[in-house]
């Protein structure tokens, strides 16, 4: 899965981030400081966002960040444990309302899953039925965006079977199909974040 070279030039000049702490990566959290940056940066006050991967953490710190920033944020996910995180299979089911953005972090292909419903991305039967779901995802979301709405994608670099999988390349792919462009690149270990905005 080959990025292309001017996604590869700007991964170079990514946006450092501080680590946040209090995230487990183990378990598919990742560094709070990437919503901060992204929210702070690129989301107005009073904006509303959708995170159709929420995570089973008791406590999903994105809703945090994004309450102390005065933004709403719609949170979905299978297996729940946060109870402000709604019960739903975003590959199905859309935000009700309109929003600005989406905060995008699904389980990886092939990883552990981290909930026990079938419908997981993770027990996704190829890398192909894998895209598909995320392109399902990626056009409920972009159904619900008003103008010049923003996407903020999370992703690493893992292997999988000796072969290198760059997801982050993968969802942004997805994302430029559906009409966004790349602005900023954000470098949190061990993920990388890319910012992309679709003109009104």
């Amino acid at each position: 899965m080959e990025c292309p070279g001017w996604f590869t030039v700007m991964k170079r000049s990514a946006v450092k981030l501080p680590d946040g702490g209090g995230f487990n990566f183990r378990k598919g959290e990742f560094n709070p400081e990437i919503v901060r940056h992204f929210v702070g940066r690129h989301v107005l006050h009073g904006g509303v966002l959708w995170e159709p991967f929420a995570g089973v953490s008791k406590q999903v710190r994105s809703l945090d960040v994004c309450d102390a920033a005065g933004v709403r944020l719609i949170a979905y996910d299978l297996s729940p444990a946060d109870p402000r995180v709604e019960k739903y299979d975003s590959t199905m089911y859309g935000p009700p309302e309109s929003i600005d953005g989406v905060i995008f972090h699904p389980p990886y292909y092939g990883s552990a899953a981290f909930s026990e419903d079938g419908r997981d991305v993770a027990h996704s039967t190829d890398i192909e039925d894998y895209r598909e779901r995320m392109r399902e995802t990626i056009e409920l979301a972009d159904r619900a965006m008003r103008p010049a709405a923003v996407a903020c994608v999370v992703g690493s670099a893992y292997r999988l079977g000796g072969e290198l999988l760059k997801v982050s390349w993968l969802f942004c792919e997805l994302f430029i199909e559906c009409g966004f462009e790349v602005v900023e690149m954000l470098s949190s270990v061990p993920d990388m974040a890319v910012v992309l905005r679709r003109e009104g």
